[in-house]
């Protein structure tokens, strides 16, 4: 789905137009910067980051006449330097690698589905370690609340706690990903 105005900002960009590139970044820093910071949690280093994005964007400007979606280009350059930065600062259990280059043409619920379920894994690797090893030990090994508590020799109350702010957390980075694919 391509939108005839951001296609011609990108290639107004592609040949160097600063007022291109400067209303680009009026209607994208926000949402840029709020998606990432859903991932890290940390303003200041979310605002960085998001600037860090802009300016990738402008030093490949010439590679943007080739772009077929401004918004999932930057979408992609935003999710890439989140990575880098939680592998800068984090050790991973799960792979965090999505391709640039899909095998095959993917639909947008396709990509969508990528990009949530690699959102999911970035987030839950990211919970405080009891967190993630209550809401992995739900999810990911369908024990009950009851049988989590007695494994980890907590109240079942405890193990609610922790799923419910996971899932809450989850439901906020799910939204921004949902808010910055398709708000234009």
């Amino acid at each position: 789905m391509n939108d005839p105005y951001l296609t011609n900002l990108a290639e107004q960009i592609s040949r160097g137009s600063h007022k291109a590139f400067d209303e680009v970044f009026r209607q994208y820093y926000g949402r840029v910067s709020n998606f990432i910071r859903s991932l890290i949690k940390s303003q200041s280093v979310a605002e960085d980051i998001a600037q860090d994005v802009f300016v990738n964007l402008w030093n490949s400007r010439h590679a943007l006449s080739e772009v077929r979606s401004l918004n999932s280009y930057i979408y992609t350059i935003a999710r890439n330097a989140a990575i880098d930065h939680m592998r800068r600062i984090h050790t991973y259990n799960v792979p965090l690698e999505l391709s640039d280059e899909p095998q095959g043409e993917l639909t947008d619920e396709q990509y969508f589905a990528i990009e949530k379920e690699l959102m999911i894994k970035m987030a839950v690797e990211n919970f405080p370690e009891r967190r993630r090893q209550i809401f992995s030990m739900s999810r990911f090994e369908g024990l009950s609340n009851d049988e989590i508590a007695k494994r980890l020799g907590i109240s079942k109350k405890t193990v609610e706690n922790h799923i419910n702010l996971a899932t809450h957390d989850l439901q906020k980075i799910i939204g921004a990903i949902v808010l910055f694919m398709l708000v234009r």
